[in-house]
């Protein structure tokens, strides 16, 4: 797992919680790393389980609200971080349809040892989509997470209903719709 999960996993628990608390979850888990990670690097996706537990224990909260929570952080962080990922979208939609390309094209460009999960997107109707999440990390939580940051970085409100496609979390589908306009 690249590096880059793992600096701005630490550096949302130095924002949200402070300094103190994050060295406490990398002292408390037993990381082959040490916990020194650089976002070029490649470290093993056990290590980030970890921490999410040990986050997730201290926070009194599950490790799927953890993830989430992460989830969202990340994808804002991966919007300041690499602008033109995200430029030229008309808002959610269009972006999530071109999220497997973006992957595939872009990301693996930036990391080319990467080991991605793939999404699969299709428009239900113009205000609906579905978006399919396949990966051996089991990370459909964070993978909910990333979509809800979608959302907030487009300004968009939409529902996101989950539901997993095998009982082992390697595929998860989504089902994103607008929310009624409830104004007389």
């Amino acid at each position: 797992m690249k590096g880059v999960i793992f600096t701005e996993f630490i550096e949302m628990l130095e924002l949200q919680e402070s300094q103190a608390f994050a060295d406490e979850v990398l002292d408390s888990s037993d990381l082959r790393s040490g916990g020194a990670y650089t976002a070029v690097g490649t470290y093993d996706s056990a290590e980030l389980s970890m921490l999410v537990r040990s986050t997730a224990e201290r926070l009194q909260r599950t490790e799927g609200e953890v993830l989430r929570d992460y989830g969202r952080h990340l994808f804002g962080r991966l919007a300041v971080l690499y602008p033109e990922l995200v430029a030229g979208y008309a808002g959610a939609f269009s972006f999530i349809e071109r999220l497997s390309w973006l992957h595939y094209s872009e990301v693996v460009k930036l990391y080319p040892d990467g080991q991605f999960p793939q999404f699969e997107s299709h428009i239900v109707s113009p205000g609906s989509m579905t978006v399919v999440y396949r990966s051996q990390r089991h990370l459909g939580d964070l993978a909910e997470g990333l979509l809800q940051g979608v959302l907030d970085h487009f300004g968009e409100t939409k529902s996101i209903e989950r539901r997993d496609l095998v009982d082992d979390g390697t595929a998860v589908m989504f089902t994103l719709t607008s929310e009624p306009d409830l104004r007389p």
